[in-house]
């Protein structure tokens, strides 16, 4: 049906049309969230070169940012409450009270320290249906107050410079008070990305040390013979400070499209054979994969 078409239409015609047309899309969702509850348990977005199903919905599905949260809130909550799914297709629930209900109970939980039950979260639930998103928020404010401050925040402003917006604690205020006071003799009145850059290059430097990374790297010549023919799950310290230094602190893995990770997060030492079948610590034949390329290539090494 065209515009034009749409245009010529009565009255009665017109609504007619529109709650037909509300009733496929609300199908059309469901659809869409079965598939991709299938995308994420076959963790098929690996395969297009992406390190998680919310990259790739935006990158390759070209879904907007706002968008692909939500569908990612709901499959998490399907996961949880399989019931929610009926409310979905019944038009009592919709996506962006569903992905509110799931951030409130992320936040609820972080909060008390206790787990809600499956029957606590089915009740909130059967408290959302047929409530707009406005009442949906007032409905959590007043369930606990804390969980409706702001989220976190990051906007790109420049092509080098970003607001980020955060709610914190006053606990976290004291601590930047503190800490202006012990560097207060080398900077004067630092701004907070003065102060937030400081504390980050500390617990960065750190971090390497506590990994190697910027520890000196043997040249692959170098290795000892010891590194070499190991034949233990141990991997010597050289050999990790080596594959580190080659991988740039990155995972290595190289996705069907041609293209490297490069993720950061969660990285793991791999056996490229693995050590099951004979595979050495060896730096040809050790790789560094972030904990979701490593679980991929275990899950097809098993099959």
């Amino acid at each position: 049906m065209n515009q034009e078409l749409i245009k010529s239409l009565s009255n009665e015609d017109l609504l007619l049309s529109t709650e037909r047309v509300v009733e496929e899309e609300r199908k059309i969702v469901q659809v869409l969230i079965w598939h991709l509850q299938e995308i994420q348990d076959r963790k098929l977005y690996l395969l297009l070169g992406y390190e998680s199903l919310y990259k790739c919905l935006i990158l390759h599905f070209k879904m907007s940012d706002t968008t692909a949260y939500s569908r990612i809130k709901v499959l998490k909550i399907l996961e949880e409450v399989p019931e929610v799914l009926e409310g979905l297709k019944s038009g009592e629930l919709n996506i962006s009270n569903i992905a509110l209900a799931h951030s409130f109970i992320e936040k609820h939980q972080k909060l008390t320290g206790e787990e809600l039950s499956q029957e606590n979260k089915a009740e909130i639930f059967e408290s959302l249906k047929d409530k707009t998103t406005t009442e949906a928020k007032e409905f959590f404010a007043r369930c606990n107050p804390e969980t409706a401050l702001p989220h976190d925040e990051i906007r790109l402003l420049t092509e080098t410079h970003y607001q980020i917006r955060s709610t914190v604690t006053n606990k976290l205020i004291e601590k930047m008070d503190y800490l202006k006071s012990l560097i207060s003799h080398e900077h004067i009145n630092p701004s907070h990305e003065e102060l937030l850059s400081l504390a980050f290059d500390a617990l960065i430097e750190k971090a390497e040390k506590k990994r190697g990374v910027n520890q000196k790297s043997p040249e692959s010549g170098e290795m000892t013979t010891q590194s070499l023919t190991d034949g233990t799950r141990y991997i010597p310290r050289d050999v990790k400070r080596y594959v580190l230094k080659r991988a740039q602190n990155q995972c290595e893995h190289i996705h069907t499209n041609g293209e490297r990770c490069e993720s950061r997060f969660q990285l793991q030492f791999d056996h490229i054979v693995a050590f099951s079948k004979g595979g050495k610590a060896t730096i040809e034949n050790m790789q560094l994969l972030c904990r979701v390329d490593n679980a991929f290539k275990s899950s097809f090494e098993v099959h």
